[in-house]
């Protein structure tokens, strides 16, 4: 919460006490949700808030980041700079089996895929991971590009059978052809579900030839579960046919 002097109030006020007397309460749950983290860098997904929680959520296997905002207010000043993310020093990330992005919500800020990819190098057990994005390019056409969140996931394409990456909103602009997911996906060995929404990799949405196929190209060889999520123009239909 800020206040008019553009300081944070702790949102815990209690909790810190409380897993500092008690510890052994927290050993059991294996489900955290981090519902609208304070955070804008690029670099952090916005948990220095709760890092007194990382030493006792020792289990935790699932974890979603919910509604990663991205935004600053203007009257907020850092009272020093900040040191490197504290989650990356949480014991469980190298136990964790799930992660959500849901949503991840930049109306005018780049998306935090330093940080993804940073925590991705610490999620040596991963196997299922979710990224939606809300209303990319609606205010900045370059905020967002999905050949660089596989880019960032790439540390664990030895580990995950289950990737699922679309946007939340039906009618989103054409992505650059030299932002779509390429060839790099084929890296995921171990993928068997893959959800994809069909605009992070047709290049039919940019032209109206149909000579070259584009998901035939990336298409990891052992997935056998496969998902894309079709928008109004229907672009991808025939690549899908072949």
């Amino acid at each position: 919460r800020l206040l008019n002097s553009g300081e944070l109030v702790l949102p815990y006020p209690y909790l810190p006490q409380v897993v500092t007397a008690r510890p052994e309460h927290f050993a059991r749950i294996s489900t955290i949700v981090f519902q609208s983290p304070y955070h804008y860098r690029q670099d952090s997904l916005g948990l220095e808030r709760v890092v007194f929680l990382f030493p006792v959520l020792t289990n935790i296997r699932v974890a979603f980041f919910d509604r990663l905002l991205g935004e600053k207010d203007n009257r907020y000043q850092e009272p020093h700079p900040l040191a490197p993310s504290p989650e990356l020093s949480w014991p469980a990330l190298s136990r964790l089996e799930e992660i959500y992005f849901s949503p991840c919500a930049r109306l005018s800020a780049p998306a935090p895929l330093v940080a993804i990819s940073t925590l991705m190098q610490r999620c040596s057990q991963l196997k299922k991971l979710v990224y939606r994005h809300k209303y990319p390019g609606r205010k900045s056409p370059d905020s967002f590009s999905p050949a660089a969140l596989v880019e960032a996931v790439v540390p664990v394409k030895h580990t995950l059978l289950h990737l699922e990456m679309y946007c939340s909103s039906a009618k989103i602009p054409s992505f650059p052809i030299q932002t779509l997911v390429t060839f790099q996906l084929r890296e995921f060995a171990l993928l068997k579900t893959l959800v994809i929404d069909e605009e992070f990799f047709c290049q039919h949405w940019l032209s109206d030839s149909y000579s070259d196929s584009c998901l035939v190209d990336i298409l990891p060889a052992g997935v056998s579960s496969l998902t894309v999520r079709l928008h109004d123009k229907y672009k991808a239909v025939p690549d899908i046919v072949r």
